[in-house]
């Protein structure tokens, strides 16, 4: 073999090399850059839910709960059932994010809970996947209101006796006027035992907007005030709207 030849060879497989070390930093890249763009999605979509949610700037006059503010309605459900927490409300979300509870002046609570899917489509699906949780699971739902109310009176050394009675509903309502495939569920609990009656009503109010979806949870004692609900539910719808726009970049 002469040296040009030699040297020939060589030149080719010096390419050969070149091009084989060129596809693996290019695999490499193309992984790479794959991850991180999963990676940025999770965080827009983090970043939509957590947008989502009432903030105290939306409640003036309120504070955020320290406990024993208003109904504390902490609900315990089956896991089939439990709608009220937004990881399993909101299970195929992309990301979920749930707000503070927040106190009101006169024995109102509010709080709201949200979850960002991939699609339009899919956000409507959770949507009616909780409506039919809710008919499926009503009357659980109930019966742990009545045990909440029950261990209220315990703790007060109250007892029901003969004469005491506990009523629970939870009724189908109107669908709230914003945001999209919106649906309202009014919970009520009337307690009365010698002579002393107590009531407490709830919405539980689910909303969307494009890919974002999510629920709040507004309750007081005695009768709701619809004109604050519905300003509150504007409120929400905004942040929904800005929610949304986010969860498509």
């Amino acid at each position: 073999m002469t040296r040009s030849a030699f040297y020939a060879g060589g030149g080719r497989f010096e390419r050969i090399v070149f091009a084989a070390g060129l596809l693996i930093v290019l695999g490499l890249a193309s992984a790479c850059g794959l991850a991180g763009s999963a990676d940025s999605q999770g965080e827009v979509a983090q970043r939509g839910a957590g947008a989502a949610l009432l903030t105290a700037d939306d409640l003036p006059g309120w504070t955020q709960d320290t406990g024993g503010g208003g109904a504390d309605l902490d609900v315990q459900l089956s896991p089939a059932c439990d709608i009220l927490k937004a990881q399993t409300a909101f299970a195929g979300a992309s990301a979920t994010a749930e707000s503070p509870v927040f106190d009101g002046p006169d024995e109102q609570q509010v709080r709201s809970f949200s979850g960002v899917y991939a699609s339009q489509e899919a956000a409507a699906r959770a949507i009616s996947g909780i409506a039919a949780k809710v008919d499926g699971c009503r009357n659980e739902f109930k019966q742990a209101l009545r045990a909440i109310a029950e261990r209220r009176l315990d703790a007060a050394g109250v007892s029901l006796g003969r004469l005491g009675n506990i009523d629970v509903s939870v009724e189908d309502g109107s669908p709230p006027a914003r945001g999209q495939d919106g649906r309202r569920y009014r919970i009520g609990v009337d307690v009365s035992v010698l002579g002393f009656h107590r009531q407490f009503r709830a919405d539980f109010l689910l909303l969307r907007e494009g890919q974002t979806a999510g629920a709040l949870m507004y309750d007081r004692y005695g009768d709701l005030d619809e004109g604050e609900e519905a300003a509150i539910t504007g409120r929400l719808d905004g942040r929904f709207q800005q929610a949304d726009a986010i969860a498509r970049q």
